[in-house]
């Protein structure tokens, strides 16, 4: 795609647009447009040549990566202090998009744990988290900083007040929908599968 030498979103395309693409050591930023000889527009080579998983499909707003107001990882990549704004559409392709849907199934306690530390971006702020999920993790009283993951509060002995205590088991995760949007319903609720012992 080719794209007019007087865009009036140029600078955009060329400077803040970039794809996300796996590496074998990670992530990092791929130029997608560069100007030519004539001063015009173009997709670069190596962005045209790349294949993209979720090139179709993703909806920034239900990945893991998000806040609900920007892209975490292309603010990583950037270098940026995390109260930086990078807006999901600064982002072309992505290889890291990693989706959170309504319903999921959780097979054992440890998926459960691993679940609750990915989705913790989905919350404004560490009180709700921790309240929707039924748990405190040690804080600093005068800075107000949480000073233990909630992998590290598992890890000591800690437990998680409204989760499911028999699994496998399904979640309704209802702060996401099903189209993807974030919602305001900040309950967690489940269904039992498994067999009764």
């Amino acid at each position: 795609m080719n794209i007019d030498r007087d865009d009036p979103n140029r600078n955009y395309f060329l400077n803040l647009f970039r794809n996300i693409v796996k590496k074998d050591d990670g992530y990092c930023l791929q130029k997608v447009y560069e100007e030519d000889e004539n001063g015009n527009i173009r997709q670069t080579d190596v962005s045209k040549s790349n294949r993209y998983e979720n090139q179709y499909s993703k909806n920034c707003y239900r990945c893991t990566y998000s806040n609900n107001k920007s892209c975490l990882l292309r603010t990583k990549l950037e270098g940026c202090s995390e109260n930086n704004f990078i807006p999901f559409d600064w982002v072309g392709n992505c290889d890291a998009y990693s989706p959170i849907y309504p319903l999921r199934i959780i097979k054992s306690e440890k998926e459960m744990i691993d679940f609750i530390e990915i989705v913790k971006t989905f919350f404004e702020c560490p009180e709700e988290y921790e309240s929707y999920f039924g748990f405190k993790r040690k804080w600093d009283e005068e800075t107000g900083e949480i000073l233990e993951t909630t992998k590290e509060y598992y890890d000591r002995g800690g437990r998680f007040n409204n989760i499911p205590d028999k699994f496998p088991c399904v979640i309704y995760f209802g702060i996401v929908d099903f189209n993807g949007e974030r919602m305001s319903n900040k309950k967690l609720n489940w269904i039992y599968v498994g067999e009764e012992s």
